[in-house]
């Protein structure tokens, strides 16, 4: 939506200093009507393929990094998130989380405006495990930053 609105106030910025695409003679209001047509679905068909081009290229990273491929153990505590793979051990502290959502299918939790670690549910074999989880958050995240 975000790059929709963005690319939409650009092509309406574009055309105001270079002229309208179609021009109605008649009537002004027609005029505005379709030239508004016109620029909502060009900004649409730039958003999709802005979108699809990022898509394909995060796909891409993914494919291609294979760090990412590696196995991760994922502890959650008292103490913090801990990830542990073949060549790191990485420990965050609750203190160090901005903020918690929680999604259909994975959590999204933010440790720096850049950084954001995905834990799936299916992550979580038991749903005692998964209640654990949301009240560790509860009590060691500040309630505003926790969706």
């Amino acid at each position: 939506m975000f790059y929709f609105i963005y690319i939409f106030l650009l092509s309406l910025l574009v055309y105001s200093f270079y002229g309208f695409p179609i021009t109605v003679y008649n009537s002004e209001t027609l005029e505005v009507i379709y030239n508004g047509i016109f620029i909502a679905i060009l900004s649409l068909i730039f958003t999709l393929l802005l979108i699809a081009f990022h898509y394909i290229r995060l796909r891409t990273s993914y494919k291609n990094n294979k760090r990412l491929k590696r196995k991760r153990t994922y502890t959650i505590n008292r103490q913090g998130i801990r990830i542990q793979s073949k060549n790191y051990d990485t420990l965050f502290e609750w203190d160090e989380i901005r903020a918690v959502a929680d999604y259909k299918h994975f959590f999204s939790i933010k440790t720096s405006s850049h950084q954001v670690i995905l834990v799936p549910k299916r992550f979580f074999v038991f749903e005692n495990e998964l209640h654990s989880f949301r009240q560790l958050v509860k009590e060691h995240v500040r309630a505003k930053k926790v969706k």
